[in-house]
Parts: C-alpha cells; structure tokens; sequence
C-alpha cells in the first residue's frame, strides 16, 4: 500500500511517463517516412558508456527476428544477441567525438555497486513495434521500478561527479537505418512494423556497465565491464 501511495503522488513519475507517452505518439505519426523516406542520422563513430537492463532469452530472439527482417531490405545496425539487445537506463558521454577513460569507467561502475542493493527487478510491457525516419524500436511501458532505477542511478552519478541523464523511455532499440531509402520503398517495413506481433512481457533482472560503440567499418560492439544480478 505505501509502495501504491507513493506512485500515485510521485508527480515526477508522472512526468516520465507523459514523456514517454509523448515520444511514441511521434513515433506513431509516420506520415514524414511515407512522405520522406528514411533519413539515417548515424555519424560514421558513436561511442559511450551506458548502464542498461538485460533481457532474457525469448525477448533477445525476438528482437533479432524483428532486426534481420528490418536489416534484408534496408542496410542498418542489427541487434540480434544477448550483447547488443538493451534497454538503456543512462549514458555518459555518447556521442561521436567519444574518448575512452579508464577512470570514468570506474566511476561508472561504482556508482552502480554503491545503489545496487535498492534497485528491484522491473516488467516491461512490449505492446508494439514503432519506426521513424531514423530507427526501429519495441515500445515498452515502464515500471515504477524502471523509473526508479534511473532515478537512483543518476543521483548516485551526481554524488560520483558523473552528469547521467535519466532515460526517455523503457524502449528497445531494434534496428537504426544505414542507407536512406524514399517513401515509396518503405511500404514493406512500414507494413512489417504494423502487422507484427509484439514482445510482450519482458522481466529485466539484470543490470550491465558497458562501452558501446558503434564504427562504420567495424560495426557494434558492447564490452561488458561489470553485471550485477538482482
């Protein structure tokens, strides 16, 4: 009951989830892919690091199902194993002129190790595939407990000197173009996004700190410095 009372009159909460709410809507709205095309925004390096929810099994191979159908009509970065299938919690530093610090890892990494104990397993509901000019994801709806691991997190960051952004959503990224593509060619994908089954549940009981990069020549790779099972 007190768990309840405090969701109810947790107005930041609230404010996430209207967020969210407000990002698929955009998402929702296709008629820039039908009038447009895909308008890929991948700079050729983008690296960072992410604290970020692991999925289990089933939900890794239907990511991977959605991602390869997506990636053999339009060239993109394809997420199909249990490395690259996330759902972000935060980032530092992500961007395209990103420089790897052994010291800003640490940090990382204790930020997390000191917060760890208060974080609980969250249950993310996939309802739907969503796609914009730019990117493929299954859109979740967060949890209190998503919510709130971001929200710890990010506090603990602040204590730890590290400036960590709270989530937008509880979203996995499933496939991020590579190749523009006009209007007309995309009827398929936006026939495939529409008609496709979700996800559905997914229970996130584990939390990595990984380097994520992503290079034109080499394609994504996540290094995992440290899990923590819940």
């Amino acid at each position: 009951m007190n768990k309840l009372k405090i969701i109810e009159n947790d107005n930041s909460f609230k404010n996430f989830l209207g967020k969210q709410a407000r990002i698929y809507d955009e998402f929702r709205d296709l008629s820039a892919v039908r009038e447009k095309g895909l308008l890929p925004n991948m700079p050729d390096y983008l690296g960072g690091y992410l604290v970020c929810w692991r999925h289990e099994d089933n939900v890794v191979a239907k990511v991977k199902e959605m991602s390869d159908k997506v990636s053999s009509r339009v060239k993109s970065i394809v997420y199909d194993n249990q490395l690259t299938t996330h759902t972000t919690i935060t980032d530092l530093e992500s961007g395209p002129n990103f420089v790897y610090d052994e010291y800003k890892m640490r940090m990382l990494i204790k930020t997390v190790e000191e917060v760890v104990d208060r974080l609980n397993e969250s249950v993310i509901d996939y309802r739907e595939w969503l796609m914009n000019q730019d990117t493929v994801i299954a859109a979740g709806m967060a949890d209190y407990n998503f919510y709130l691991a971001g929200k710890i997190i990010s506090e603990s960051g602040k204590r730890n000197g590290l400036n960590l952004r709270m989530p937008w959503g509880s979203h996995i990224t499933t496939a991020r173009f590579l190749e523009k593509k006009t209007g007309e060619e995309v009827g398929y994908l936006i026939d495939l996004i529409k008609k496709s089954k979700p996800i559905g549940l997914s229970v996130l009981r584990k939390i990595e700190v990984v380097l994520a990069e992503h290079d034109i020549g080499k394609g994504l790779s996540f290094k995992v410095f440290k899990s923590f099972d819940l």
